[in-house]
């Protein structure tokens, strides 16, 4: 919150070295204190802080606060309700019924995983990664999964992966002398930090590469995201983003923009060098469309169209390559260098 120190501080109120065994860390600087849950430091910004959570934490932990001399604070007045959750369902009245709340971006602010047991959940199938494509080959353009393997294989760099989720990259970018850190709001994904890409909590020009995956549309700053991206990335650092262009509402309420080439030139405009590139031509984008409405239908049809229609979708990646301007795409990635 203030860019001041942090320091790690263990059960018994010792300062640690690392990040190992900290119950606790603390600010030099404002005298704020944020928990250690499952050796997941929740840097959340005030305004998100659950009180309720606070004021349990602060009681488990009382022989450490009482050695630190350190007294319960509320730091300020938190616009956030503590169940925003419940808020979130009442928002339902007026959204229209909506499936699968708890896949929202900004999970509510309890740290606690959500239970899923009464949820009926699609198994994977083999042909998924028809869909995905952003790994399929269009021309001489790179891939995803080559950017990162790119960096990958120069070894030595410090990777944030901001909205980090379940951390895809983790292994790949943990390699060769590689270091990683994933970063995401909500805790129960397993990020290596909790906290929000509009305050990040790490030092100007620390990261060596920074990937910002399918973010950009979920949040409501973007501008701000971006600047924290760019501070935090180090002279020389490279940079990885991705955004929608034509794409079906998803993880509402808190899906807010799409962008154009040229917008999200202008969210990147501060970096030396930008190179974009378009993925999902007009053939992948109407075999989407067509593909969204194949969960309204009845008696199972919708299934064995869409079983069906993966394999056409394979065909229609394959067919825009054809496609030379892309006037209809499903989104960009942008490498950029600082």
């Amino acid at each position: 919150m203030c860019r001041a120190r942090l320091a790690a501080v263990d059960a018994a109120g010792d300062e640690c070295p690392s990040l190992d065994g900290a119950r606790v860390l603390t600010c030099d600087g404002c005298g704020r204190w944020f928990p250690v849950i499952d050796a997941i430091p929740r840097l959340l910004p005030d305004v998100l802080r659950d009180t309720a959570q606070d004021d349990a934490f602060f009681a488990d932990n009382q022989p450490t606060f009482a050695r630190l001399r350190i007294s319960r604070s509320h730091f300020g007045t938190r616009t956030a309700s503590h169940n925003l959750y419940l808020q979130f369902q009442r928002q339902r009245l007026h959204w229209g019924l909506q499936d699968r709340w708890e896949e929202l971006y900004l999970w509510p602010v309890p740290y606690s995983k959500p239970d899923w047991k009464r949820q009926k959940r699609p198994s994977p199938h083999w042909w998924g990664f028809f869909s995905m494509n952003i790994h399929c080959d269009y021309g001489n353009q790179p891939r995803k999964d080559h950017i990162i393997r790119e960096v990958a294989a120069r070894g030595g760099n410090l990777t944030l992966d901001v909205g980090c989720g379940a951390a895809a990259n983790r292994a790949l970018l943990q390699a060769n002398g590689n270091r990683y850190l994933g970063l995401d709001m909500v805790g129960y994904s397993g990020p290596d930090v909790q906290a929000t890409a509009t305050s990040l909590p790490f030092d100007d020009a620390t990261f060596d590469f920074v990937i910002c995956d399918s973010i950009l549309e979920h949040v409501y700053d973007p501008w701000k995201v971006c600047a924290e991206i760019f501070r935090v990335l180090k002279p020389g650092g490279a940079g990885l983003f991705i955004v929608p262009f034509t794409f079906k509402s998803h993880a509402a309420p808190f899906d807010f923009y799409r962008y154009t080439k040229s917008g999200l030139h202008t969210l990147l405009r501060d970096y030396a060098v930008v190179k974009m590139w378009a993925f999902g031509g007009f053939f992948h984008v109407v075999g989407h469309m067509v593909e969204s409405f194949y969960g309204h239908l009845p008696l199972g049809i919708g299934r064995v169209l869409k079983a069906i229609h993966n394999c056409v979708f394979y065909v229609l990646n394959k067919l825009d390559r054809f496609d030379k301007y892309r006037i209809f795409c499903r989104g960009y990635y942008a490498v950029v260098e600082k």
